[in-house]
């Protein structure tokens, strides 16, 4: 793969929670990856539960759109650390938020 693969933490966990209302069994995300991954109310261990989807799934590398607003419920270092025994984790500001960029 050439270049990362780059979703939106937000949108993501607000498509699973429409998914939720709408509809019984075989959500679909706009990533054939994301199949594999399931929302959890810790954005921490949620955000991680992509990085592994998208290991699984054959990617190289992804990247996750963090909001503000959830990042500040997350203490950056651990999500590093979590995130880190994947893959090697960094983290850049973005003008829509913060960028979490995992090599895998």
């Amino acid at each position: 793969m050439d270049a990362a693969t780059v979703v939106s933490y937000e949108d993501l966990v607000a498509d699973y929670e429409k998914n939720l209302q709408t509809q019984l069994r075989g959500f679909k995300q706009a990533h054939e990856f994301l199949d594999l991954w399931v929302h959890d109310e810790d954005p921490a261990k949620s955000i991680l539960s992509i990085v592994e989807a998208a290991e699984s799934g054959g990617l190289s590398e992804i990247g996750i759109l963090i909001g503000s607003e959830t990042l500040s419920k997350v203490d950056t270092q651990k999500l590093l650390a979590l995130v880190g025994k994947v893959g090697t984790a960094r983290l850049a500001p973005q003008a829509r938020g913060t960028l979490l960029t995992v090599a895998l």
